[in-house]
């Protein structure tokens, strides 16, 4: 990145917007060290910091408007996946005079014109590691999901009566499919989580003890358990059965 950075910015104009989500790039010092190399050609920097992790049109906006006021000739984002989508938008957004929104995320819209160029830095991201051949930029209107809920609330209700018998789950049937389909480990991972967990088990048993806290709301009972359950801790699934 250091060697090519320079070059590969060289014919985006004089203004180079830099785009990043929380403080963790600034932190260890990759933030620094682009606006540096940049800085040494020449660049002028916009800043547009605090991408959250599901961005929204709103973020969008606020940065199309940054990179309209400097003029910026590109966008450069530094961080993960949703750093990268939302500089995708701001990228149609910025030379858009419609809403972008309701013409290319509402609905299908065709680009007639040309976005403002995108560089990424990806520092940690899934974007894009099974893409089978496509491309996805994920936004929320945040607007819109109170009238998508009310859209759609009536069309549980006829597929829910269409039921007549429900069976709920129960906190050990819960359990139980959490840890067959998402925490199930192959054969040679358990032994390794139980030695894991007999070296750490001080620190564990103590990580999760909980003063006054009632009998469901506990760590882990012994390796076994460690090997079957994590990374999920035993207190979570009581959790996640009261919040869903």
């Amino acid at each position: 990145m250091k060697e090519y950075l320079a070059c590969l910015t060289k014919g985006y104009g004089d203004t180079v917007m830099v785009a990043c989500g929380d403080d963790s790039v600034k932190t260890n010092r990759i933030y620094d060290e682009v606006v540096s190399i940049l800085n040494r050609t020449g660049k002028q920097i916009a800043e547009f910091p605090g991408i959250t992790a599901n961005p929204t049109y709103a973020e969008v906006l606020e940065g199309a408007k940054i990179a309209r006021k400097h003029q910026a000739g590109l966008i450069l984002g530094v961080g993960g996946g949703p750093v990268m989508d939302c500089c995708k938008a701001i990228s149609i957004a910025v030379r858009y005079e419609g809403d972008a929104w309701e013409n290319f995320w509402a609905r299908p819209g065709i680009l007639d014109f040309e976005p403002l160029p995108v560089g990424v830095i990806a520092t940690e991201a899934g974007t894009g590691s099974e893409c089978s051949g496509k491309i996805w930029v994920v936004c929320t209107g945040q607007e819109a999901i109170d009238e998508i809920i009310r859209t759609r609330q009536d069309q549980f209700s006829r597929i829910q009566a269409r039921f007549k018998t429900r069976l709920a789950l129960t906190s050990s049937s819960a359990d139980e499919v959490i840890q067959k389909r998402i925490l199930r480990k192959k054969d040679e991972a358990t032994p390794q989580l139980e030695q894991v967990y007999n070296e750490n088990d001080s620190v564990l048993r103590n990580l999760f003890s909980f003063t006054d806290a009632v009998l469901d709301i506990k760590g882990y009972s012994g390796p076994g358990e460690f090997a079957r359950n994590f990374p999920f801790v035993p207190y979570q699934f009581i959790i996640m059965q009261k919040v869903f």
